[in-house]
């Protein structure tokens, strides 16, 4: 439950009951004259559906998989409820994508560099979601790969094609499948049908005001199948923080008016006491019932004439996670507020109130837990707003936590991007909200993209975005700014591929001084480029030995292909030794697995001359022309000639064995240093 942020008007307001002479939402209102409505039929299970049998009641529409879409009369739902194979009927909700005015030319975006140095998206698919895209508009028409729509109509255009030419402007070589969706049902099929396109980040830069945020509605399964699949879903967090209010009815006088405040206030203005309003006014009441079904009833109020302006009387609908009621009103200059009375049942709920059109702000509002579905989703990325040229999150920028208790927000990313596909009606205008935030996010994910070895997986693209974002609040993840804002240039070097060279060994590895030897020495490179330039390997023996002429080398890739040297073996002096260096270099390109490579060597070297046993390292060093060098070593023991004689290297100065030595001995030996016979030799002279 969010916390009430009272911006107490002077004097608390009561408000008049609703009676039945108060006007009602002719949007809404059920008459014989009503238009069609458009419905969600929820089926037994997809195989069930007959649309033979709905097609008698109306037009049917959008199947995605056990709910499918049937305009119809109202008075017809009751007949398609008997159904044998329905188990649900309820009115199709909708998304909502407020504009919100910006206030900043959004001309740099972080990722100018990126672009200079070739990370510009390339190869990275992205998913659109909207009501509809201007397909043809210069600024992302090189870049769509497929179109579909599963809306009966043409929708509006501008949100969708901008929300397209964000992402182009951050990743100018993405390619984009964009998808025309109307109700949830399309965007449970967008969802499904990208999935199956197998493209790597999907965007949803819209919310369902209709819809409680606990993660657990009509879209999670749809959301989280295409994470398994390996699809990241990136959401916008909605823009309700300062239009969003949650918490208990609360009704201390028995008038059955809601009291937003403890000071018994029943009146919410809109935006606030002082201010007069002209335009659509849209708002969502939606609870779970508590002991007993419950019901409430949204009004919109003029205080000021101390009359009603607008009267939900159509009742009370489903989403199957929650219930609402919807109330919508067109004014004219004029006050405006939201009174709401409890209808029927024991008014013991919690209630949220989200605003779906009209001000971007109302008197009493709580900003906690206004995050929006899809957002709210646990397989879901969600991404707030922030505003670059002030510095701050947006203030309407949804929070959370979700209603569940989980976070709410990801992460956060730039808004008040300017785009110039004329749509709005200017050339350049600003996008703004989280619609234009998460298309900015979903862009910096298809650089992370390029960068990522391999096929990155939603995870791995999380996790470079989040742990490289500016953390802007308290120190650690927050519900207001997730991880913090997306930092475009360190989310690329997060996802960085490395290069590190491990599992050396060398065989023998106890050899005798001034004897030359052959050893048989191999090592794993893992994560190395395959982009065809020269890669070095450098092999460096003890400073007491000489490399003999012809050493061999042999380099497989991960599918056990040859790879060939781009370059001959040469022999090199180093650490003060005479020719005791091995290099050669490799040039890998696409054809090759390059996740693993493994080396082969067979080096014959000669050993100098000396008294003492000593424990040598080889030295191996690969350089990576687009991913740093690694190193690694290998062991080898030096004995001298004419016999080693345990008893004395491991005794004392008397000659005698303790157990610090016996316990070296053994380490010795376990590590391939000396052989059995000496170890029992040092044993033999312990217990002695």
């Amino acid at each position: 439950m969010g916390t009430v942020i009272s911006e107490s008007p002077s004097v608390a307001e009561q408000a008049p009951p609703i009676n039945d002479t108060a006007p009602a939402d002719p949007a809404t209102t059920q008459t014989t004259t009503t238009p069609p409505q458009l419905y969600t039929v929820v089926a037994a299970n997809a195989s069930s559906i007959n649309t033979t049998h709905l097609s008698r009641y109306g037009t049917v529409g959008t199947q995605a998989r056990a709910n499918i879409e049937l305009t119809m009369q109202p008075a017809n739902v009751t007949a398609v409820e008997a159904l044998p194979w329905v188990r649900e009927v309820r009115r199709a909700v909708q998304s909502r994508s407020p504009d919100i005015p910006g206030s900043s030319n959004g001309t740099s975006l972080g990722v100018e560099s990126l672009h200079r140095e070739g990370l510009r998206g390339t190869g990275a698919t992205i998913g659109i979601i909207d009501t509809g895209f201007e397909t043809g508009a210069q600024q992302i028409a090189a870049n769509v790969v497929e179109t579909k729509s599963f809306r009966n109509t043409a929708g509006d255009p501008a949100h969708g094609t901008s929300v397209a030419e964000v992402v182009t402007r951050t990743a100018p070589d993405s390619q984009l499948y964009l998808v025309s969706t109307e109700t949830a049902t399309d965007d449970e099929a967008a969802i499904d049908y990208l999935t199956a396109q197998d493209v790597d980040i999907i965007i949803f830069a819209a919310g369902y005001p209709a819809v409680e945020d606990t993660g657990e509605h009509f879209l999670t399964d749809d959301i989280t199948a295409a994470r398994d699949n390996g699809t990241l879903f990136i959401a916008s967090a909605g823009n309700e923080a300062q239009t969003h209010w949650e918490g208990s009815f609360r009704d201390t006088d028995g008038d059955s008016m809601h009291e937003w405040a403890a000071d018994g206030d029943e009146v919410n203005s809109i935006p606030d006491s002082t201010t007069t309003y002209s335009g659509t006014v849209e708002v969502y009441v939606r609870w779970r019932d508590g002991l007993a079904d419950s019901s409430y009833l949204p009004a919109f109020y003029d205080p000021v004439a101390d009359e009603y302006i607008r009267v939900d009387r159509d009742g009370v609908y489903t989403t199957g996670s929650n219930k609402y009621t919807h109330l919508s009103a067109t004014v004219i200059n004029r006050p405006v507020a939201l009174v709401i009375q409890h209808g029927s049942g024991l008014a013991d709920d919690e209630i949220e109130v989200v605003f779906g059109a009209g001000p971007r702000s109302i008197e009493r509002h709580s900003s906690e837990s206004s995050v929006s579905a899809p957002a709210d989703v646990p397989a879901a990325t969600s991404v707030a707003a922030y505003e670059a040229d002030r510095q701050r999150i947006a203030p309407y920028s949804s929070r959370g936590p979700t209603d569940d208790g989980r976070q709410g927000v990801d992460v956060t990313g730039y808004t008040n991007i300017a785009v110039y596909n004329g749509l709005y009606g200017s050339e350049p205008s600003v996008f703004a909200g989280t619609s234009a935030a998460a298309p900015y996010v979903g862009g910096v994910a298809a650089l992370v993209e390029q960068q990522t070895v391999g096929d990155a997986s939603p995870e791995d693209v999380e996790r470079a975005l989040t742990t490289s974002s500016d953390d802007i609040l308290t120190p650690g993840p927050d519900t207001i700014s997730g991880t913090g804002v997306v930092n475009a240039t360190r989310a690329a070097e997060a996802a960085a591929p490395t290069m590190t060279v491990t599992d050396a060994t060398v065989s023998p590895t106890t050899v005798t001084a001034n004897t030359t030897v052959a050893h048989e020495l191999s090592y794993t490179a893992t994560g190395a480029s395959n982009d065809g330039t020269p890669d070095t390997h450098t092999v460096t023996l003890p400073n007491t030995t000489t490399i003999e002429p012809d050493p061999t080398v042999t380099v497989t890739d991960a599918a056990g292909g040859a790879v060939p040297l781009s370059s001959n073996l040469t022999v090199d002096s180093s650490a003060g030794g005479s020719n005791n260096q091995l290099t050669f270099t490799i040039a890998p390109d696409s054809a090759v697995e390059t996740d693993t490579l493994n080396v082969d060597m067979t080096v014959t070297a000669s050993y100098a001359i000396q008294s003492s046993p000593t424990t040598e390292l080889i030295y191996v060093a690969v350089t990576d022309s687009s991913r740093g060098t690694s190193n690694t070593t290998a062991t080898v023991t030096v004995q001298p000639p004419g016999g080693f004689d345990p008893v004395v290297e491991y005794g004392n100065e008397q000659g005698a064995v303790e157990v610090t030595g016996l316990l070296a001995a053994i380490g010795d030996w376990r590590n391939g240093a000396i052989d059995v016979d000496e170890l029992l030799e040092v044993i033999s002279s312990w217990r002695g």
